[in-house]
């Protein structure tokens, strides 16, 4: 669905962590609202490591 060349530079080496998807992402920084939350090693805040008060923050901060 990409043209030529743009399709190739986003998946190259995706599986390892390059491509222009991959590399982007890792040059992002958290926002300071969820910079302290437990995550996984792909940054997925973790609802069971977090207590009932911050939970229930994240939660506002998604909308509800």
């Amino acid at each position: 669905m990409w043209p030529p060349g743009i399709g190739e530079a986003l998946s190259v080496n995706a599986g390892q962590g390059g491509g222009l998807h991959n590399l982007t992402a890792k040059r992002l920084e958290p926002s300071p609202e969820v910079a302290d939350l437990p995550k996984t090693d792909w940054g997925v805040p973790i609802l069971s490591k977090m207590t009932p008060s911050r939970k229930a923050e994240f939660l506002k901060l998604l909308g509800f």
